[in-house]
């Protein structure tokens, strides 16, 4: 077991972000990086604010099969407003969003990829 602080994770996201140009197309290279954030601001913050869920969406959105191009324009439209307890109770958010975050039970999600 590896255990690392909130300034260890800060570290490694700034390490990742400066690798990010040259390898923003390996879809492992983009979701160890929104991993990364995600954990990082959970660690420091408590919670995922809009603006990292907002970078999350970036990097995966390049990963293959994980949004359409419609449904980042929503999922942002969302974060714009920075209402997320709103976003949240909106079934379209949660379905881009469990997209997101890889949740395999969504049926929309297996549908997109085949399964």
């Amino acid at each position: 077991m590896v255990e690392l602080t909130a300034d260890d994770l800060g570290i490694i996201c700034n390490a990742l972000y400066v690798q990010l140009g040259e390898k923003k197309h390996n879809d492992t290279f983009m979701q160890l990086y929104s991993d990364m954030m995600m954990a990082r601001d959970l660690c420091r913050y408590g919670h995922v604010d809009d603006f990292c869920l907002h970078n999350i969406v970036k990097c995966r959105s390049g990963l293959r099969g994980v949004l359409l191009d419609d449904d980042i324009e929503i999922f942002n439209k969302y974060l714009e407003d920075n209402d997320l307890p709103t976003a949240f109770g909106n079934s379209d958010f949660v379905r881009i969003y469990k997209r997101i975050v890889g949740d395999s039970q969504d049926s929309d999600m297996r549908q997109l990829l085949g399964h």
